[in-house]
């Protein structure tokens, strides 16, 4: 390839992505016309735990690791829904958590194009075809309706196409650089996603690289995925090795016919199917069944359908692993509305019993459904009657899907950021409430008219430096703390400090609480639930336990200044364990480019 072709093919790809993040930001426009606007539901959920870490980092100079705002207190680095080690954090922490949310949604929309792009062109389908599937994977409904309401974490699907592309590039030969980056693409899946991303994504690649391997005619592509997930386990272990300690100490259990989809009536396969591709109503609307349409809907439209529908009858290229991963994907989705459950099979392994509402991984059979639809495109330009007039046709249905995916996903954000920002009081001493006082505030104050689901409204809370007591964590973990109205509260965060013992002070920040004492001993009894990590790093007494299932210290006699810190071992390891892999990746990647250097010098 000559220098003017690269040239002309980095100015073409150039354009592209300017044209397309033109295009999204006038598919988010209901986000810039209320941006600084909060959210309602997960989004109000989310914001607070995002905000919790930006506090932590920007007002106290901490790692984000604790967060007593929500719950009663609890691990914030071992919250499964928390992504503040991820490179989504960025723009909250750099604009803010309002305005940074809706800059990640931009952001990931384009990475999930490109990704697309690169694996439609990875498998042989031309540019046109290739753009028709990131269209339509970044703008089907699912990644609509779940970032409108607030799963953040759904953004760490944009990057599954990169990790199929890895695998591709594996086929012919095993290069630490292709495996290297596979893994990179993975750890940030798992570090921008949450729960469901641990499981649901190595579960799609693995089945796309044993197809992928039978295609291929060679075993590569499994060993690829193998050492892929080697690494992105040791990249992403500082957030995952937490996560796993949370899990396993307070487990979340789903039955395995937890079908909910939110719906009045029982959902048949054709219901499902229908509203997830092919239903216009799928905007927000009170008097619908919303939480059926937000767990379910994915709209495509018909078009992309019978491409898709074209491309598995005529393969214009080899798209057998993007065809075979869709319908077990599918499948699973469907769960008990089949004959054959696979959802309630696979949700007897460990890990996967945690899940619920298999309708959720729709997003990687809609990756899929993207490719199809572009192989489709590539087969009707490629035919003989079209072919004088393939790129004219090929504009043409870009150009007609794109103006139905904005006029029936567009509309989804309208309510999403419907809450005027309220009046912040100036931070005071800490105190917790059992629920938000802000509930009534979101509904009364809400632009357009809600779903009748009461948020939780903890974002505001966190702002003021104010707690709650019932709300903030996904799993079983009990929250022990007591809000500022309970009988046994005593209107401070101390709850006790023994008898005969006296509290002169006390400093509360997220990570690190000190309080001096002096007296006959006893117990230092904190507002904060017990986790494991709580260490005393100065003073006489060394021991931090569960008092009750809230933080207990114990107090040896005379006067003294005791200081406490959250620093879990999870963490510790964790964190060692992505720096050792960052380290080993690095000084194999110097170690493979010497040696191949010096093969050149020797040749």
């Amino acid at each position: 390839m000559t220098s003017e072709m690269r040239e002309s093919g980095h100015l073409q790809g150039a354009l592209l992505i300017a044209a397309a993040t033109l295009a999204n930001v006038g598919f988010l426009h209901w986000i810039w016309r209320h941006v600084h606007n909060w959210g309602i539901w997960d989004w109000d959920f989310q914001a607070a735990l995002m905000e919790a870490a930006r506090t932590s980092i920007v007002d106290f100079g901490q790692l984000p690791l604790w967060n007593p705002w929500m719950g009663g207190g609890g691990s914030l680095i071992g919250n499964p829904m928390s992504s503040t080690f991820s490179p989504s954090f960025l723009p909250m922490l750099a604009f803010g958590t309002v305005l940074g949310f809706k800059i990640c949604i931009l952001i990931y929309l384009l990475i999930a194009q490109i990704g697309t792009y690169l694996l439609a062109r990875r498998i042989r389908l031309d540019r046109m075809p290739a753009v028709l599937a990131a269209l339509v994977f970044s703008w089907g409904g699912a990644f609509a309706q779940h970032l409108a309401h607030g799963h953040i974490g759904w953004i760490g699907y944009a990057w599954v196409p990169f990790i199929l592309v890895a695998l591709h590039g594996c086929t012919d030969r095993l290069r630490l650089s292709t495996v290297g980056a596979g893994g990179l693409f993975l750890a940030l899946s798992w570090l921008d996603g949450g729960a469901y991303h641990y499981l649901f994504v190595p579960l799609f690649v693995g089945i796309y690289a044993a197809v992928l391997s039978v295609q291929e005619r060679t075993l590569r592509p499994l060993a690829a995925v193998t050492l892929v997930g080697g690494v992105a386990l040791g990249l992403a272990a500082v957030e995952i090795v937490p996560v796993a300690e949370a899990v396993f100490l307070h487990p979340r259990k789903t039955l395995a016919v937890n079908n909910y989809y939110g719906a009045p009536f029982v959902p048949t396969a054709i219901d499902l199917f229908y509203q997830a591709f092919l239903s216009r109503d799928q905007a927000h609307r009170p008097e619908a069944w919303m939480p059926f349409i937000l767990n379910v809907g994915s709209y495509v439209g018909l078009l992309p359908l019978l491409l898709a529908g074209v491309g598995v009858a005529l393969r214009p290229v080899r798209i057998g692993p993007i065809a075979i991963s869709f319908a077990l994907m599918l499948l699973v989705c469907l769960g008990g509305t089949l004959p054959i459950d696979l959802w309630a099979l696979l949700h007897q392994l460990p890990g996967f019993d945690s899940m619920m509402v298999p309708m959720r991984l729709r997003i990687l059979p809609l990756l899929c459904l993207a490719i199809l639809a572009g192989a489709g495109l590539q087969a009707l330009i490629r035919s003989g009657w079209l072919t004088k007039a393939g790129g004219g046709v090929a504009v043409g249905v870009i150009g007609w899907v794109a103006i139905d995916l904005f006029l029936v996903n567009a509309p989804i954000f309208k309510v999403a950021y419907s809450t005027p920002p309220m009046e912040i009081e100036p931070r005071s001493d800490f105190v917790h409430h059992d629920l938000s006082p802000y509930r009534e505030i979101y509904e009364r104050t809400a632009l357009y008219p809600l779903w009748p689901n009461v948020p939780t409204a903890i974002f505001p809370a966190v702002l003021e430096n104010a707690g709650i007591a019932r709300e903030g964590f996904p799993t079983s973990w009990p929250h022990r703390a007591f809000p500022f109205d309970h009988p046994h509260y005593p209107g401070a965060e101390i709850i006790s400090v023994g008898p005969g013992s006296e509290l002169l002070s006390h400093t509360f920040t997220p990570n690190r609480l000190s309080f001096s004492v002096r007296g006959e001993g006893g117990t230092v009894v904190i507002n904060q639930n017990y986790w494991p990590g709580w260490k005393v790093v100065s003073g006489k007494s060394r021991l931090v336990y569960s008092h009750q299932g809230l933080l207990g210290v114990l107090l040896p006699a005379g006067e003294q200044t005791l200081v406490i810190e959250f620093f879990p071992t999870s963490f510790y390891v964790g964190a060692s364990l992505t720096l050792a892999t960052l380290l080993g990746l690095g000084g194999l990647m110097i170690w493979s480019q010497r040696r191949a250097h010096a093969s050149s010098v020797v040749s």
